[in-house]
């Protein structure tokens, strides 16, 4: 009977959360209307729709029927990725920003950041590019981000939008993989001071694997990684020590901070 209880409290408390996200973003008059567009039954999926964006530029374009609302939800309602860095970040590597979301949130939050979005996905980019469209602090780039440069290819290309898996493939590959080096260089952007870091696996290459450069790793201020098996905390806390960074969780994100940075 206690758990029960407990259970229904756990649902009352998350659903009233999620309806103060909704009028938080949207206000009373466009909340409703706004949930209606991303979870309504009519249309066929995949068909594209427009959701006006909680900072009121241009409309955000989602597939009807795919992963584009729990993401949308994510970052505009439950707010995912709206850190306290404690800084205001220059440049920020967007790693895995699938059909753009994130990066037109942080293009809005940090306004004086080149903002570098990459993506491998042929559909998520196309989006990407025009949900970013009019951004003039984004740069898009279609690329998979690895420990070493070279081809790469989707290891699962029936997964959910928001779940592509690339691996390095000489053979198969038909996509650039860019290593971190090779990244700041095609971006032209400089070392980024914060990373958002969701490339499905591929971050025990970037992080475990790649070595540690010291001209972006000595500007790096902030790092928020997803973490997928079998790369794990623990790992990451030994890539990046409580001596030196600050580690936070947030939800299925790790957010390192780096201490006593000037």
């Amino acid at each position: 009977m206690f758990a029960r209880l407990a259970r229904i409290k756990n649902l009352a408390g998350y659903l009233a959360g999620y309806i103060r996200g909704y009028i938080r973003a949207f206000g009373v008059r466009r909340c409703g209307s706004t949930w209606r567009l991303l979870h309504g039954k009519a249309g066929a999926a995949g068909d594209l729709v427009e959701v006006r964006s909680p900072e009121g530029a241009r409309p955000i374009v989602l597939r009807h029927g795919s992963a584009d609302a729990r993401m949308f939800e994510f970052i505009f309602v439950w707010r995912g990725y709206e850190f306290d860095l404690g800084f205001q970040p220059r440049v920020i590597f967007d790693l895995g920003s699938n059909i753009g979301l994130s990066a037109r949130m942080f293009a809005a939050r940090y306004p004086n950041a080149r903002v570098v979005a990459v993506e491998p996905e042929r559909d998520n980019f196309s989006l990407l590019e025009r949900n970013t469209r009019g951004c003039e602090n984004v740069q898009c780039i279609r690329a998979a981000v690895g420990g070493r440069s070279g081809l790469a290819a989707c290891e699962d290309p029936n997964a959910a939008s928001d779940s592509f898996r690339f691996r390095a493939s000489e053979e198969a590959g038909d996509l650039p993989m860019l290593s971190m080096e090779s990244l700041i260089e095609v971006a032209g952007a400089g070392c980024p001071d914060f990373i958002k870091m969701d490339i499905e696996g591929a971050e025990a290459q970037v992080l475990g694997e790649s070595p540690m450069n010291p001209a972006w790793m000595s500007s790096l201020r902030a790092i928020a990684v997803e973490l997928h098996p079998p790369f794990d905390v623990k790992r990451l806390r030994e890539l990046f020590p409580a001596a030196t960074w600050s580690h936070e969780s947030h939800g299925e994100t790790e957010l390192l901070k780096r201490l006593g940075h000037e």
